[in-house]
């Protein structure tokens, strides 16, 4: 290596470094211990017998002083400028993952010309931590392992897109709830027209009956005598006389023969009334004509085009909730001790790890929601939607179909409260 020499006058010239001063910047290069670093005179020293000579020294006596006339002021602006470089490179790093709070502060300290803690108003990184929890600057996550923070971001263009994110979500659901509504105005206009086709078609029935009554009546009053005017001339038209035409002859076989057609014709007209009275009795009430089953075919299908439609919307390929019930399914997980184990969701982070608290044990445990499966209550007991159609909605497990792997649902929160419908095992939790 070579070392600048100046002369008496502007020139410069290099010599070759002394095997001595190679060693002292071989072991100046690297990162040396924090205790032995002098913040107020930037100066770090190899060990602790440097660091003491350099307490007694004239320049480090000479920062002291001025130090002691406004040691607040200093602290301050050092405690500033630790907490602005901290937060940068949390900010730049890792942004709003979930990191450990001592991997940024061992990351903060390779820069060399880095603030020192020893130099700020926080003693430890503990008390640091807490007071970015506390100034809303960071969220603390305090675990049996270590201390975890997430950067809360506050840029304006991130608070901005934010705001757009939450306001179409709100415009989605406004639209949803629109669309429901039109749907639902629908088909109480159908049913309503439906009923008055109904009515309508039993007043004509009533007015056959009356029309035929009536007709009958009508002839039965022409073929009576009417009166007539005491005047009036009777006229009586007298034809010739036409013989009879010869009834012809009568057997026995012919008649037989009458009797047999007559009797088998009676028979055939009662078997047609008890099964038309049978049909009638048994389908009465329940056999809609072919209108009506235009009308029913068209609401079942506006109610599968909507099922279908929220299906699409609802279906994720994370199910994650707080506060279900999951069962554990990793038999890595503390030696397969807690192997089919059931526990509680406290959090979830990222869509996919969740914070489980085993309720037989109570430890706290982080999984991914590929070593979990859902839990399903009996009869009566509450569910969660966690996938799939009516996502995030409450609900009652009515039915278990063991043979199609599904369960019978009710739900009993928000605008689709009281529909009933079929989900498969793992769209729903305890």
């Amino acid at each position: 290596g070579l070392v600048e020499v100046e002369d008496g006058g502007n020139n410069i010239s290099y010599r070759k470094m002394t095997p001595k001063e190679i060693a002292k910047a071989i072991k100046a290069k690297g990162l040396q211990k924090l205790r032995w670093y002098c913040q107020m005179c930037q100066k770090q020293c190899r060990d602790e017998n440097g660091f003491k000579q350099h307490c007694t020294s004239d320049s480090h006596q000479r920062m002291m002083k001025v130090f002691a006339e406004n040691p607040n002021s200093f602290l301050d602006d050092f405690s500033k400028q630790f907490e602005e470089g901290f937060m940068d490179l949390v900010r730049r790093r890792w942004r709003t993952k979930r990191i450990e709070a001592n991997k940024v502060y061992n990351e903060y300290i390779q820069d060399r010309t880095h603030i020192h803690m020893n130099a700020t108003k926080w003693v430890t990184l503990t008390e640091f931590v807490a007071y970015l929890g506390k100034s809303g600057l960071v969220e603390v996550e305090e675990t049996e392992k270590a201390i975890f923070i997430k950067y809360i971001d506050r840029d304006p263009e991130m608070l901005k897109l934010q705001e757009a994110i939450k306001k179409k979500e709100k415009m989605d659901y406004s639209d949803e709830m629109r669309n429901q509504r039109r749907i639902e105005a629908q088909l109480a206009a159908l049913q309503q027209l439906h009923a008055e086709t109904e009515a309508h078609s039993d007043d004509e029935g009533e007015h056959a009956v009356g029309g035929d009554g009536a007709d009958a009546a009508a002839m039965a009053g022409e073929s009576d005598l009417t009166p007539r005017h005491p005047e009036e001339k009777i006229k009586i038209s007298l034809g010739p006389l036409k013989k009879p035409a010869p009834a012809p002859p009568v057997t026995i076989s012919a008649v037989k023969s009458d009797v047999i057609v007559e009797d088998a014709s009676d028979k055939k007209r009662k078997r047609d009334e008890e099964h038309q009275h049978h049909t009638e009795s048994q389908h009465h009430g329940t056999a809609p004509p072919d209108a009506k089953r235009q009308k029913l075919s068209a609401i079942e299908e506006i109610r599968l085009q909507q099922e279908a439609k929220k299906e699409r919307e609802n279906r994720k390929d994370y199910w994650l909730f707080e506060g279900v019930i999951v069962k554990i399914l990793n038999k890595r997980v503390g030696d397969g001790a807690f192997y089919k184990k059931k526990g509680v969701i406290l959090k979830v982070e990222d869509k996919y790890l969740a914070l489980i608290k085993v309720l037989d044990t109570g430890h706290k445990l982080k999984i991914d929601q590929a070593d979990l499966e859902t839990v399903i209550p009996n009869k009566g007991g509450r569910v969660l939607i966690v996938n799939g159609a009516y996502r995030g909605e409450q609900g009652v497990l009515v039915a278990v179909l063991v043979d199609q792997f599904k369960a019978v649902v009710r739900v009993d929160s928000g605008p689709y409260r009281g529909n009933t419908l079929d989900k498969p095992y793992e769209d729903i939790c305890k």
